[in-house]
């Protein structure tokens, strides 16, 4: 393709872009003020609850953290984001690490159901205690 012809061709492409409302990104887009552009809150969705995750729950290795009732368990050497429901549930996500040394961050894939809570089992009228 000569060289005028590229240049049109980039030119209607941004103008699309604009046209339709996409704004072209930045480079310095959330870079500013010493914060690192990669720790982001992730947002999961899981059954019908949606929980935010900041990125603190990545900075300590293992230690787990409590959202919304939901249990989350950070695996960094594994890459792996466990999260224990409040009624037995069980999911795990997969984490991809981005960034560098300084300034690191993770994207969450989507949780995937690995365990199901265990079944309602009815307690019947009659107490439980014995009587002699």
């Amino acid at each position: 393709m000569p060289a005028p012809a590229m240049l049109l061709s980039a030119l209607g492409a941004l103008l699309c872009a604009v046209a339709i409302g996409v704004a072209p990104a930045m480079a310095a887009e959330g870079g500013g003020g010493g914060k690192c552009p990669w720790q982001q809150e992730a947002t999961l969705v899981l059954d019908a609850k949606t929980i935010h995750v900041p990125p603190t729950v990545f900075e300590t290795k293992g230690a787990p953290a409590m959202i919304d009732g939901f249990e989350l368990l950070p695996n960094l050497n594994a890459l792996v984001l466990r999260i224990h429901g409040p009624h037995g549930e069980i999911w795990e996500a997969a984490l991809t690490r981005v960034g560098e040394k300084r300034c690191t961050g993770f994207y969450v894939a989507k949780p995937v159901l690995i365990a199901e809570p265990p079944p309602f089992v009815p307690r019947s009228s009659k107490s439980s205690v014995a009587v002699r």
